[in-house]
């Protein structure tokens, strides 16, 4: 895999397409995409010192992928810290277990919300996943 992200183009707001060989990897790109938009270059050279447990359970894995990234973008935004590592334990269609690692950094760009407009989670024909989240800028 070439990349762990894609911005699209959006007349409004940002969409940004995530690729993972499997569901872990995709969710911890989503995420990481999200993070690396909020703090850009601010993130350069940051290491992570800060350790937290996420559990999250949904209805399906839609309502996961949102959950899962509104639950970093509210903890970014109550820690002031940049969640920039993902170690996920555990994931199913409703519900994802992980470690996420967190350090001090100044936002340079605002993420108001995940949201579930033209959300897409698709397996491609090899076996490796993608989705397309739109947030609310």
């Amino acid at each position: 895999m070439e990349s762990r992200y894609k911005i699209l183009e959006h007349t409004a707001d940002l969409k940004i397409r995530s690729f993972g060989k499997d569901l872990k990897e995709l969710f911890s790109n989503t995420a990481f995409a999200m993070t690396e938009f909020i703090y850009g270059e601010n993130l350069a050279g940051k290491t992570a010192d800060k350790k937290e447990r996420i559990e999250i359970k949904s209805k399906d894995r839609e309502s996961l992928l949102v959950d899962w990234l509104s639950e970093i973008l509210y903890l970014s935004n109550a820690n002031r810290m940049a969640y920039i590592g993902y170690d996920i334990k555990e994931i199913t269609d409703v519900k994802i277990t992980a470690e996420v690692f967190s350090c001090e950094a100044k936002a340079a760009e605002d993420i108001k919300a995940a949201t579930f407009n033209d959300l897409e989670i698709k397996q491609q024909e090899d076996g490796n996943w993608t989705a397309v989240v739109v947030y609310d800028i």
